[in-house]
């Protein structure tokens, strides 16, 4: 019995795989996608491995092959060695943390599953050469940590139909990194007409209390230029049930302007006088409560 133990354990496989994570692109918020082509080899004793033939991507949408490459290298001073390459550009799904955007980090997971050979069957080993290059990652991210590659077992607890079986194995390789990026730019790029349509509509403090129609005139236009900017990221970003920093920015807003519009009802209906000192008092108030309300916000989304 110990014998035929060491005869199974020679008898494996040892499948020496790698990979080249080449480029990254096409994040994708609103689908939940993102792309990349990547180099992918495989290095075997006893057989070609297939890679165009026995490749999974878990949560892959498109696939498409650009190089299959498969040699026979015999060395005469050690053993023969199968070696196989493919290019791929593959786009996966992802679930993104859109809760923070654009002060969000991205935990990016690709689990490849080799389907070829039984996970019993086949010794799995990590080519330490496997990279992923950092200038190919979009502009406004970068890569927060070095990636991380292992190779496990997946157990799917169906047989998928084959009678043979309780449950299903295979050998997959996990590769794991994060991303982040500088977000202030991104943040002003996106805020920025939000924040101009405020500060216009609380100039209307100034404006004669005697013209309620060019006082309240400037809050609506704050309020659409609100809702206008809120179109633009709502066109980014997935539905959510939960309160993203867009939508609380905006809905904080929102509140602001409909104060400054009963205000101006107020002041209208009381018939006040103008008082320059009251108006002044207001503005400031008022923009300084909206920036502390809005700050807390952005440093509570920081990472």
């Amino acid at each position: 019995m110990f014998g035929n133990s060491i005869s199974a354990q020679i008898a494996k496989d040892t499948l020496k795989v790698g990979f080249y994570i080449n480029h990254i692109f096409d994040i994708d918020y609103k689908k939940g996608t993102y792309k990349t082509s990547m180099f992918i080899w495989a290095v075997s004793k006893k057989k070609i491995y297939e890679l165009n033939r026995y490749l999974d991507f878990i949560g892959q949408v498109n696939y498409e092959e650009y190089l299959n490459h498969e040699e026979m290298i015999i060395r005469p001073d050690s053993d023969t060695l199968y070696w196989s390459e493919i290019e791929v550009m593959v786009e996966l799904l992802h679930e993104y943390d859109s809760k923070k955007f654009p002060f969000d980090t991205e935990n990016i997971k690709m689990n490849i599953e080799f389907t070829d050979d039984d996970s019993d069957s086949t010794v799995f080993e990590i080519d330490n050469t496997s990279i992923l290059n950092r200038v190919k990652i979009p502009n406004d991210w970068k890569l927060s940590s070095n990636p991380a590659i292992q190779n496990f077992i997946t157990v799917y607890p169906t047989s998928f139909g084959d009678p043979r079986l309780r449950d299903y194995k295979v050998n997959t390789v996990g590769i794991t990194f994060k991303l982040a990026r500088e977000p202030l730019g991104l943040f002003f790029k996106i805020f920025i007409a939000m924040f101009i349509s405020f500060l216009i509509a609380c100039c209307s403090i100034f404006i004669s209390n005697d013209s309620f129609e060019p006082k309240f005139a400037l809050i609506v236009g704050g309020l659409f230029g609100t809702i206008s900017n809120k179109y633009i990221t709502d066109n980014i970003l997935p539905e959510s049930t939960s309160l993203n920093l867009s939508d609380q920015l905006h809905v904080v807003t929102v509140l602001f302007l409909l104060f400054l519009t009963i205000v101006t009802i107020y002041e209208n209906r009381s018939k006040l006088a103008d008082n320059k000192i009251y108006e002044r008092w207001i503005f400031y108030s008022t923009l300084f409560l909206y920036s502390v309300v809005t700050l807390i916000l952005v440093v509570t989304a920081l990472p």
